[in-house]
């Protein structure tokens, strides 16, 4: 069942559990990075090998990302700073959200 008709469903059944049902789609629709990160490796590790890094890897069913990072965002988060640096997970016209 869609979010909409389960949404109008919750409505028809009580109005009062129309707040609440908000309120779980909204947990439910937002994925931790680090689980998508996870889901990831594990794709990524029975695919390929655990010798391939997750680099340039699409995240199929998610839609996009809480927040935009622009590409002046990225290039200061690939600066080693202790030897470690961030890749970001982002949306790419045409080619959908990587990592």
């Amino acid at each position: 069942m869609s979010p909409d008709r389960a949404h109008k469903a919750a409505i028809q059944l009580n109005p009062r559990y129309a707040a609440l049902f908000e309120q779980v789609l909204e947990v439910i629709n937002v994925m931790p990075p680090a689980a998508a990160m996870a889901s990831v490796y594990v794709r990524t590790d029975n695919s390929v090998g655990v010798f391939k890094a997750p680099a340039d890897t699409g995240l199929g069913s998610l839609i996009s990302p809480t927040a935009d990072i622009s590409d002046e965002d990225q290039e200061d988060l690939n600066i080693p700073i202790d030897s470690k640096v961030v890749n970001a997970i982002g949306t790419f016209i045409g080619r959908g959200l990587l990592v």
